[in-house]
């Protein structure tokens, strides 16, 4: 099953998705848009149509833009300077307080609650349990290069897993990003000080704004 399409001339980007994730990923989409326009820290693409029949999405496609983790590669490419690092810090920290943001969104209205399978996680997460964005990892985070504001897209749980989630432990998400940050690229092999200074400013931008363990 082929997952996408662009359409550049109608400024589509058709999605499809699986049948089990479908109804869930399309709810989540449209909370995300609605939360996306009252906090204005981020952006979500506007769902143009949908097709649960044929198991696709039209979405606004987002040009002139990369991916975060291309972004961030372009900018701490053998090493920032410190132009290019504040300018990271800053969307680090950006994104600390838009995951913080989405963790504290409503579930006590009519979108409906989808959980982890039974036993997913230990007792140690019993009662944490928040809005979740599912797959929060680099790669699911645009950057618009005329605006510098940053997208985020792909709703759902990791295609890694096939259960469909919008409710969970905050650290799943947090733990994806964090993992993102440090998969291996040749062209920032020896930036591990600065990745754990940009993780730092993330963690830091989300924990501030609530009582968590740091």
């Amino acid at each position: 099953m082929k997952k996408f399409e662009i359409d550049p001339d109608r400024k589509i980007f058709r999605k499809y998705i699986p049948e089990a994730k479908f109804l869930n990923e399309v709810a989540m989409s449209q909370r995300a848009k609605l939360l996306s326009e009252s906090t204005k820290l981020f952006r979500v693409p506007a769902i143009l149509n949908i097709e649960k029949e044929q198991g696709f999405v039209d979405l606004e496609l987002i040009e002139n833009c990369k991916t975060f983790r291309q972004f961030y590669i372009s900018n701490a490419k053998f090493g920032a300077n410190k132009k290019q690092k504040d300018l990271l810090i800053s969307h680090f920290s950006q994104l600390g307080k838009s995951l913080w943001q989405i963790h504290q969104e409503d579930m006590n209205d009519d979108l409906q609650k989808t959980s982890f399978p039974e036993g997913f996680f230990d007792e140690r997460f019993a009662n944490d349990h928040v809005f979740i964005h599912g797959d929060f990892t680099m790669r699911n985070i645009l950057i618009d290069s005329e605006k510098n504001e940053p997208y985020i897209i792909d709703w759902s749980i990791s295609p890694l897993f096939d259960f469909s989630a919008n409710f969970g432990p905050r650290y799943w998400d947090l733990t994806f990003f964090i993992s993102s940050l440090f998969l291996f690229s040749p062209s920032t092999l020896f930036s591990y000080k600065s990745k754990t200074e940009y993780a730092k400013a993330f963690l830091t931008a989300y924990i501030v704004e609530i009582d968590v363990d740091k």
